[in-house]
């Protein structure tokens, strides 16, 4: 056997690696993650996967959104259970809290939907206004309650306070 220069007695590099495996060119994209490669005619090119953390990046304002929409219309509820318990309403005073809850949850929902797109916020705050009324129309649904007669009034009223959030939301967004 010949001894070519390359053994561990007489030499401190590295052992010889065929360069094979290593890519010709490399594909450049901030969300993508490279780490297997692809034989081409033109020779090897790393494939590229993209990794999660660019979906959840994204999806993110719409989960927080959702959350602070839920938890505005929580509190809201409370409040008005409160004052319900308290003072002695009208009639009428439900209805008008369940709008004040749904509303301001829409309103909030849009704001982060908004702000967290940074642009089109008419449109994502009125996304996120429905969002958060078919998630209050599911619970009322699943609880019994659904009666049909304030379907529509609740629907508008909550894509139009979304809408408002949604344009709040982006311009908070733009101050930053």
């Amino acid at each position: 056997m010949q001894n070519d220069g390359r053994t561990a007695a007489n030499s401190t590099a590295p052992p010889f690696i065929p360069h094979s495996h290593l890519p010709d060119k490399v594909i450049k994209h901030p969300s993508a993650t490279y780490i297997c490669t692809k034989k081409t005619k033109a020779g090897n090119a790393m494939v590229k996967r993209r990794s999660y953390k660019a979906a959840i990046k994204k999806l993110r304002p719409f989960v927080k959104g959702a959350v602070a929409g839920t938890v505005t219309a929580a509190v809201f509820t409370v409040i008005g259970a409160f004052l319900f318990n308290i003072a002695d309403a009208p009639s009428g005073a439900d209805s008008v809290m369940a709008y004040v809850s749904l509303g301001a949850s829409a309103a909030v929902c849009g704001m982060f939907f908004g702000g967290g797109r940074g642009k089109n916020g008419f449109a994502w705050g009125t996304l996120g206004g429905l969002a958060m009324f078919a998630l209050c129309f599911a619970v009322t649904l699943i609880s019994g309650g659904f009666t049909g007669t304030e379907f529509l009034p609740k629907l508008i009223s909550s894509a139009v306070c979304g809408c408002i959030g949604g344009i709040i939301g982006v311009n908070i967004a733009a101050e930053r």
